[in-house]
């Protein structure tokens, strides 16, 4: 029992450690100018950090986005979430036209990332076992469905 606790308080000790607010002079050199790069008129930036890894909120052009970096200043992806309503119409009617189009509706973000074009996805729960992320291209065609937690 001494044991587990052990694992488990390390556990949670790791976890908070990765996911702490950090001062931006802690931020790598490469990651910054990467971010002011992409994001010259970024305002009320909170970053956050893990070993090999960056995140940053922040406001950009009267957006809230989230950005993701590696330890280098390679960039990995930016999304920003939004009410459903505001989709594009060919988002909202691939969504309509698939078989999850009876499942509520929990969460949307516009994800551009680095390895494809910019995608939409849908996070969709139908109880509370089978929930999915949907992820949609600009012209509504459902690219995959990835079950989540």
């Amino acid at each position: 029992m001494k044991y587990i606790f052990s694992l488990v308080m390390a556990g949670i000790s790791i976890t908070s450690l990765n996911a702490q607010l950090i001062d931006i002079g802690k931020i790598p050199a490469a990651v910054m100018s990467a971010f002011k790069v992409q994001h010259p008129r970024a305002t009320n930036m909170n970053w956050s950090g893990k070993v090999v890894h960056y995140t940053v909120n922040f406001n950009d052009g009267g957006e809230n986005l989230t950005a993701h970096y590696k330890k280098d200043g390679a960039w990995e992806e930016t999304y920003m979430g939004l009410p459903f309503k505001n989709l594009p119409s060919s988002i909202k009617n691939g969504f309509q036209n698939s078989k999850f189009s009876g499942w509520q509706v929990k969460e949307v973000r516009r994800i551009d990332s680095k390895d494809r074009d910019r995608v939409y996805r849908i996070q969709v729960k139908k109880n509370p076992v089978q929930k999915k992320h949907l992820f949609f291209d600009l012209n509504g065609r459902l690219l995959e469905d990835n079950i989540t937690l």
